[in-house]
């Protein structure tokens, strides 16, 4: 898991991704106008409550993952911490990677208007790059296929984690900038998911 910067007409926004080390595939991601902790928070609470938890869960050392309740989320389920120091960009070469095409590819081609625009452009550009470049070092697969030709193995044995307390996850928000019946809050999320996990 990482973070980088989107830049906008008028300063940044933030975009986290959790990604598979072994396909290479995201499977969440966030978008922020301020760099903090929580939406790194819900990214993993997506990704753990739709497809289990791993062995080992790898990030730099940037606040956002070293504060308390981040690390915190993780070792409550009893998940190993890599945290990578000076010279440890092996770790990490996928997930830069994927930033350089996000950024090459879609952000720096395009203006966004708002930040709704460039969540749903960079939706579309994560979706892509899940779904449609093969790799040759995946045996020409996509991540998409990568990902699911282990999918048995790695769901068998390990069952999705519940969400954290107070979390609400993305399907539970009635779209974009509607207010959600859960927390009567305006969703910041891109849109509905269809695809909401049986045990949510």
């Amino acid at each position: 898991m990482e973070n980088t910067y989107i830049p906008m007409p008028r300063g940044f926004v933030y975009l986290v991704a959790v990604v598979d080390w072994f396909s290479r595939r995201v499977l969440a991601w966030r978008l922020s106008i301020i760099l903090e902790t929580e939406f790194c928070l819900d990214a993993v609470s997506e990704a753990l409550a739709r497809y289990g938890k791993p062995a080992i869960f790898n990030t730099d050392q940037g606040s956002q993952f070293t504060s308390v309740a981040f690390t915190g989320l993780l070792l409550a389920q009893d998940i190993a911490i890599s945290m990578d120091g000076r010279g440890g960009w092996l770790d990490r070469v996928f997930v830069e990677r994927l930033w350089r095409s996000v950024k090459y590819e879609a952000a720096y081609l395009r203006d966004y208007d708002s930040v709704s625009d460039a969540r749903a452009s960079l939706g579309r550009h994560l979706d892509f790059c899940n779904a449609r470049p093969p790799h040759s070092s995946l045996g020409a697969r996509t991540p998409e296929q990568a990902y699911l030709s282990h999918l048995p193995q790695r769901t068998g044995s390990v069952p999705p984690v519940p969400l954290r307390p107070g979390y609400v996850h993305p399907a539970r928000h009635h779209g974009a900038g509607k207010t959600c019946v859960s927390t009567g809050r305006r969703s910041t999320y891109r849109n509905c998911c269809s695809e909401v996990p049986s045990h949510l």
